[in-house]
């Protein structure tokens, strides 16, 4: 029983290091991508768009072993809980350090295999493999050493590149097979986003990650700052969407006025976290915190408006 109880411990201890919260916002943004891509009437391959969030999914999954086994190395046990970012699991249990390295190493190989059986089976654009592989060198060189961008002020673009772009492209490119004027002027907005979640997630580790030596924005700044920079991200975000919606004849697929307005909900919570703003960690976790929430929020509100849109358009 004994054995059983520890090998039980092991498993739950590894899918810790999931991040289920952060996976579950891939999963939304992915759809979003999927749904923009569908509003010309392309034709919904389930096959190819199942295996292209896969593929998605497991180099997330990657990025999250990968990096919460560098920072193993660099980073002390912390006695508080996060709804969002990294776990402490292989700092309290250093022995489940190799074993996370295998899961990253596998997840990533999976992953491109997937875009390659995606790719030469299945009919999907070849530019999704060339994204698989560019997406897990950035998974991996976001924390792994020597290039560790997180350490060399560079962390904040990567994961405003990889959510804002990668993910929600993905879904679009497998959908339509091929980037267009919409998805690339809403990319745009969109990066911003992915940069308003990097800053929510390292506002609450600023102290670690200084420990740590990682030069985050956060960390060179203060919290302060970044909340200025995630109220400033937010309104630049709202105010491409009303642009968009008022001069691009081109994007006028949709109806960009009511994803203006759905950006509000982000946009409410970043000057709510600037104007509530604070120093001290345990006042910034909730502050930082519903500007995630809020990032969540709206993709899901736009993908159910997509999803209507979609639904009254059939003939």
């Amino acid at each position: 029983m004994k054995v059983l109880a520890s090998h039980i411990r092991t498993i739950a201890d590894i899918l810790k290091v999931m991040r289920p919260g952060i996976v579950a916002g891939g999963f939304f943004a992915f759809c979003l991508g999927v749904l923009l891509g569908r509003l010309e009437n392309q034709v919904f391959d389930t096959t190819r768009i199942a295996l292209g969030y896969l593929v998605v999914c497991l180099s997330d999954l990657s990025t999250h072993y990968s990096n919460d086994y560098f920072d193993a190395r660099l980073t002390r046990a912390r006695d508080r809980q996060k709804i969002f970012g990294g776990s402490d699991v292989l700092i309290r249990r250093p022995e489940l350090r190799p074993l996370t390295l295998r899961i990253a190493v596998i997840l990533t190989t999976i992953s491109i295999v997937l875009a390659a059986v995606s790719v030469f089976l299945y009919g999907a654009p070849s530019e999704l493999l060339l994204m698989t592989a560019a997406g897990n060198l950035l998974g991996w060189i976001y924390s792994a050493p020597p290039i560790r961008l997180s350490s060399r002020g560079l962390g904040e673009i990567a994961i405003a590149v990889g959510v804002g772009l990668g993910i929600p492209g993905a879904g679009y490119l497998v959908t339509k097979g091929r980037f267009d004027s919409l998805f690339l002027s809403l990319a745009i907005p969109f990066m911003m986003y992915g940069f308003v979640l990097s800053l929510s997630l390292e506002i609450p580790d600023m102290e670690d990650d200084l420990q740590a030596g990682k030069k985050t924005l956060v960390v060179r700044k203060g919290r302060s700052f970044s909340f200025l920079a995630v109220m400033a991200l937010s309104s630049l975000a709202t105010l491409s969407f009303f642009i968009y919606s008022t001069v691009a004849a081109s994007l006028q697929i949709i109806n960009l006025k009511v994803v203006t307005v759905l950006s509000s909900i982000p946009l409410a919570t970043g000057i709510t976290g600037f104007v509530k703003r604070r120093e001290k960690r345990e006042q910034a976790d909730p502050l930082s915190a519903a500007n995630i929430v809020a990032l969540f929020l709206f993709n899901i509100s736009t993908d159910l408006y997509l999803t209507t849109l979609l639904i009254c358009s059939r003939p």
